[in-house]
């Protein structure tokens, strides 16, 4: 259930990103990654490009996208969930 695990991935710091959510122990937004996975990029791409992120942390930006923090719904390419997780 990620919205009741979402607080282990997904946290507020003001002093981060003027208090925008981020992914736990970066400065990255949830919203960053599923906008790039929104746009085709694989969970194995994003790792690539951020190897600090974990496929748990990317999996947590593509649950944002599609819910996001308002509840807001963002259909995502399908191809998205299944490539590049092992």
């Amino acid at each position: 259930d990620w919205a009741g695990r979402i607080g282990e991935y997904v946290v507020r710091n003001p002093q981060i990103g003027s208090g925008e959510p981020t992914l736990k122990g970066t400065r990255i937004t949830p919203g960053l990654v599923a906008d790039l996975l929104a746009k085709g990029w694989t969970f194995a791409q994003v790792v690539e490009s951020y190897p600090h992120l974990t496929l748990a942390q990317v999996a947590t930006a593509f649950w944002w996208g599609q819910v996001g923090s308002a509840g807001r719904i963002m259909v995502l390419p399908a191809a998205t969930v299944l490539t590049g997780v092992d």
